[in-house]
């Protein structure tokens, strides 16, 4: 049987304290994420007349934000376990990240179709693929396994291990998700009074704000969303750790 996991508790109370010691350094690499946000914002510099200007600006805006996005989460889960091991995080910890793009795509492809699959059948069949496969990406940043490979060592990592992995998993959303809550909504009522808004209006009402401020509205969320980031993938690191240090 495999060693007991280190509690939910303790994983949360770890990954906080890594994220503040580190916040400097990750956020440099989440905060590109912002990028999307700011283009959106730019949009309201198109008149409304330009038709071809605003698709265009649209599939550019995709574009960007899917490129960003695999960027961001490849020099993240480098970087954060470059971290979590005691490693000084430096040029070369991200300098080969090109490398990992197709194998990270591949493998996230295969893990969500594998969990659309049990997802077709039922809901909880969906859920339990989900979690068995969710360290998928991890193993190929940590033990260098690709495609199917590292899809087989996250359903091993997990095995008889589920309920455990997705009750920590769910402790921490929860924790993680009325943190990141409490601060946005204290930025909201915040953007919602400098842009005339009533506290309430900016809460249930974003037709209250004019287009300008709905836009700066959203890029606040952007950068709060930006800022935390670096704390749900070091909670994901932190339980990966734990795992494979328990593994039968």
């Amino acid at each position: 049987m495999p060693a007991p996991l280190t509690s939910a508790g303790a994983l949360i109370k770890d990954s906080w304290q890594l994220f503040v010691k580190t916040w400097d350094t990750t956020v440099r690499y989440s905060a590109w994420l912002i990028i999307p946000a700011v283009l959106t914002l730019a949009d309201l510099a198109i008149p409304g007349n330009q038709e071809s200007l605003i698709v265009l600006s649209a599939v550019v805006q995709i574009a960007v934000a899917i490129a960003v996005a695999i960027w961001v989460s490849i020099v993240l889960y480098q970087v954060t376990l470059a971290l979590d091991a005691g490693s000084k995080v430096t040029e070369k910890t991200t300098a080969d990240w090109k490398a990992f793009v197709l194998p990270m795509v591949l493998i996230g492809a295969l893990q969500g179709l594998a969990t659309l699959g049990a997802l077709l059948l039922f809901v909880l069949p969906g859920i339990y693929v989900g979690v068995r496969l969710g360290f998928s990406q991890l193993t190929l940043f940590s033990k260098g396994l690709k495609g199917r490979a590292a899809l087989a060592e996250s359903w091993t990592l997990t095995k008889n291990r589920f309920w455990a992995v997705f009750w920590r998993q769910i402790a921490a959303g929860f924790v993680f998700a009325v943190l990141i809550m409490i601060v946005t909504t204290a930025a909201v009522l915040l953007v919602g009074l400098v842009a005339g808004g009533s506290k309430l209006g900016v809460l249930v009402d974003s037709k209250s704000l004019s287009p300008v401020a709905g836009g700066i509205l959203g890029l606040v969320q952007s950068i709060i969303q930006a800022a935390f980031i670096p704390l749900i993938v070091i909670f994901q690191v932190k339980l990966y750790r734990a795992l494979d240090r328990t593994r039968a």
